[in-house]
């Protein structure tokens, strides 16, 4: 009896060890690295200050010219330490304070700043600054400073350098060179607005505009200001689990542009693009400024259901440097803007001039998913396999006999957990599919068959349940979770583990013959890291990811989903490519395909499988418009009733597949390597784009035909023109 009773003392001793680390793995003690605020926002106002220091009506010959150049010339105004660009192309002088005061403060640079639980912003127009002149450049400090209605203290003394060459003005600011000068050490600086009225103007020309990459692209209206004042956040590569935001709009391209009159910017964030979110502004009657500009968040802060905040100990210390590029006359358009971001990105490294094969056959892209989680009506849920690897091969052999012979396949789910991947440091290939013989005729039949098949891998995220050995730490001091593909959570593992994971990755899958690679993560989430030992930014994050992309390219061709920025440049191919903004439905605000325009020529895209939106009409209409390779999501189970047929079953819209693969590889396949030269609307629900400055493509949305350029276009149809 003792004996026994010492047996089940062991076990309860065991239980209650698990127990503990069950309990405590997911969260960490926040105190160590968290302050924690309480929210009670204070609205600056503009009332009772010198109006005149918040704007700049100075002209050329009071202005002292910093850069030696004929495109795009620097200028510095000593007496409102501002700067100006003048574009000789459109004879413009573009400003970094607007020309006239509207009823809000200005500067080169804004700060927010949490003292004491209360958000202060502040413009460097309100301090004092000194400057140092260079060579084609101009270093530019400003002081901030404040005494908070409840005794705090806010004081920093920001460096920025503002250089001009070749076209182009920089603006850049090594975050390591702030300093905190207040006595009282109890503010936190929040983040930094650069040049946020940069080219503000009130109301514009017809055709005048404002350019944020929400999702594909969007066009805000500058051309009046009759409506009300409105602002437009879009967060740089979307939002940050850690900090437990939800996601709204998002960009998966750091750059952005505004037009007035003949005249147009583009820029791109360079450095510190991670930590950034894009805002923009639309004019009103009685106040505020068309404007567009980037917003750094320098400490990350994470707000809770009771209106407190967590704020990080650390901040960042990196640099962050946007660029501007000044178009004028036929160039000052969205397309044009496109284009210059294009060419910065290419000679930032960003980009490369081009991945696409255009002398290869028109593909094919098409997902298959093969092991995934079925919810029944009861809420409960069990693994079933949807496409194994025989009736993959069975799918592949149809798609051959319709003549389809180039096909890019993502494997979605043929990994053990299926489509909600087991944790990451086990990359074995799942046992449901089929064994290793199935698995090599699959192999074989590809290598053969021209077929492209890419293991869909997730590098850093894994089902929440079975959770990371060593996992990313959010603000409040757990596990960071996210949720993707709808309803499925994901944990996310630590930053330094994402080096090792890809190499997990690449052993696991050189067991097989196929010949790319699918990084279903990579190129859509990017998360910071707040263990207590080292914090990593979401800029540390992206450069992992980006080195670690160049490994799994040598080894394998790559896609990736979504296509943030950095996991681009070794892309061959990209699925998901958004092609709707967040703001798409605002009046005044129109979507265009700004990062299609950045990116074709460059590596092949799709957009979201046709088969699963609401109307695959108009989905492949899309694809032809934002010149998208079709793209289609199926398994080989049927799991729809005759009432409600089931969209992912592949016989359903199989032959809707062959006949718009073949529509498009007529009309395309000279077209994958050339830019867009141009993108409109001619007449309602009918778009022009065009490709390499000669060939023209029209598409109908409308339910009736139309006549275009002398030609009749049937409804819901397209048509080339050389």
């Amino acid at each position: 009896m003792l004996k026994n009773r010492r047996y089940i003392c062991i076990f309860l001793v065991i239980l209650l060890c698990f127990s503990f680390f069950g309990c405590t793995r997911k969260s960490k003690s926040a105190d160590s690295f968290l302050m924690r605020y309480s929210d009670d926002s204070v609205n600056v106002s503009a009332e009772n200050v010198n109006t005149d220091i918040f704007c700049d009506g100075a002209v050329l010959k009071e202005l002292k010219k910093i850069s030696d150049t004929d495109m795009a010339v620097l200028y510095f105004n000593e007496t409102k330490g501002s700067i100006s660009v003048y574009d000789s192309g459109s004879d413009k002088l573009w400003r970094s304070l607007p020309e006239k005061y509207r009823n809000e403060k200005t500067g080169i640079l804004a700060v927010t700043v949490l003292v004491s639980g209360n958000e202060y912003t502040l413009f460097s127009q309100e301090g004092q600054s000194s400057f140092e002149i260079k060579e084609n450049s101009i270093l530019i400090t400003c002081d901030f400073s404040s005494s908070t209605e409840n005794g705090g203290e806010i004081g920093y003394r920001i460096p920025v350098e503002f250089k001009g060459a070749d076209g182009t003005m920089t603006a850049e600011i090594d975050c390591g060179n702030i300093v905190s000068t207040a006595k009282n050490k109890n503010a936190v600086l929040k983040s930094i607005s650069v040049l946020p009225f940069f080219g503000a103007f009130y109301a514009g020309n017809d055709g005048d505009f404002i350019l944020v990459p929400d999702g594909s692209g969007a066009l805000i209206d500058a051309s009046s200001a009759s409506g009300s004042k409105e602002g437009y956040t879009v967060d740089v590569y979307g939002s940050d689990p850690s900090e437990n935001e939800a996601e709204g709009s998002y960009a998966i391209i750091p750059a952005f542009g505004v037009k007035n009159g003949n005249s147009a910017i583009a820029a791109v964030i360079d450095e510190g693009a991670a930590i950034a979110r894009i805002n923009a502004e639309a004019a009103a009657k009685k106040e505020g400024f068309n404007r567009v500009y980037p917003e750094f968040e320098i400490t990350p802060t994470a707000k809770n259901d009771d209106g407190s905040y967590y704020v990080s100990e650390n901040s960042y210390k990196g640099r962050i440097k946007t660029s501007y590029r000044f178009l004028s006359k036929d160039s000052a358009d969205y397309i044009g803007i496109a284009g210059a971001c294009r060419e910065l990105f290419i000679r930032n490294g960003a980009l490369t001039s081009g991945n696409t094969d255009a002398d290869s056959e028109y593909p094919f892209n098409l997902s298959l998913i093969g092991l995934s989680g079925i919810t029944d009506e009861n809420g409960n849920t069990k693994m079933q396999v949807l496409c194994d690897y025989t009736q993959t091969y069975d799918i592949l052999e149809s798609l051959k006999a319709k003549d389809i012979n180039s096909i890019n396949l993502r494997y979605r789910g043929i990994l053990e957990g299926g489509v909600l991947q087991k944790e990451t440091s086990d990359f074995s290939f799942a046992s449901a599919l089929g064994g290793k013989q199935e698995l090599k005729e699959l192999s074989d039949y590809a290598s053969k068959g021209n077929v492209s098949i890419f293991t869909d891998v997730n590098l850093f995220s894994a089902d929440a349940e079975s959770g990371f050995k060593n996992y990313a730490v959010s603000l409040r001091g757990d596990s960071t979770v996210m949720q993707r593909n709808g309803s499925l959570s994901f944990e996310l593992s630590s930053v330094n583990d994402i080096t090792e994971n890809t190499k997990s990755m690449l052993s696991a899958v050189r067991e097989n013959e196929f010949e790319g690679i699918c990084l279903s993560d990579a190129g859509s989430v990017l998360y910071s890291d707040f263990s207590s030992d080292e914090v990593k930014f979401r800029t540390d994050t992206a450069d992992i990811i980006y080195s670690q992309m160049g490994a799994v390219s040598a080894a394998k061709r790559l896609m990736v989903e979504r296509g943030n920025l950095y996991s681009v440049k070794y892309a061959s191919l990209i699925t998901g490519l958004p092609e709707k903004a967040f703001y798409g439905d605002k009046e005044g605000v129109s979507e265009v395909p700004f990062v299609q325009a950045i990116l074709h020529g460059i590596a092949d895209y799709s957009l979201s499988a046709i088969n699963t939106s609401q109307n695959s009409v108009d989905a492949f209409l899309k694809c032809v418009e934002y010149g998208a390779i079709p793209y289609y999501e199926w398994y080989y189970s049927n799991l729809g009733t005759e009432q409600e047929p089931d969209k992912y079953y592949y016989m359903n819209s199989v032959a809707e597949a062959q006949i718009g693969y073949e529509r498009m590889k007529a009309a395309f396949s000279d077209l994958r390597n050339e830019r867009i030269t141009d993108h409109r609307e001619v007449r309602k629900n009918v778009f022009l784009t065009e490709y390499g400055g000669s060939t023209k493509v029209y598409v109908n949305y409308n339910d009736k035909a139309v006549t275009v350029s002398g030609v009749k276009l049937d409804a819901k149809s397209f048509l080339r023109m050389n």
